[in-house]
């Protein structure tokens, strides 16, 4: 009679998620020393300290660090296609320090058109 695991099969061990001892111990350890305040909070704090201190690459780096636990990783989405219209926004001066209103609302025209005929 074969013995042994099937092909797939998995037998004994710890279950999936379940951490070991060490890891078990050493999250006992911190949550024991910081007195249950969370990693991102401990991580900012140290950062700001060590800033105030004149460790600015220091702090920076471990700040930078605080905000990888705080913030969720955003993908990198890459756009495709063409941009198919574009927006202006033209200041046209009114009164009588300058050319009356139809006149600069037709020079603006002429000056999108010759930049959208491009």
């Amino acid at each position: 009679m074969p013995r042994g695991a099937k092909p797939g099969e998995r037998r004994g061990g710890r279950e999936k998620g379940i951490p070991n001892k060490e890891t078990l111990t050493l999250r006992e350890l911190m949550e024991r020393e910081t007195k249950g305040v969370p990693l991102p909070v401990l991580l900012l704090r140290t950062g700001l300290v060590a800033i105030d201190s004149g460790m600015i690459s220091e702090g920076a780096k471990i700040v930078n660090d605080a905000a990888k636990y705080a913030y969720p990783t955003l993908k990198q989405v890459e756009l495709s296609g063409e941009v198919k219209a574009a927006h202006y926004v033209a200041a046209i001066p009114l009164g009588n320090d300058g050319p009356s209103t139809d006149a600069a609302i037709k020079e603006w025209a002429a000056k999108v058109a010759s930049h959208s005929d491009s």
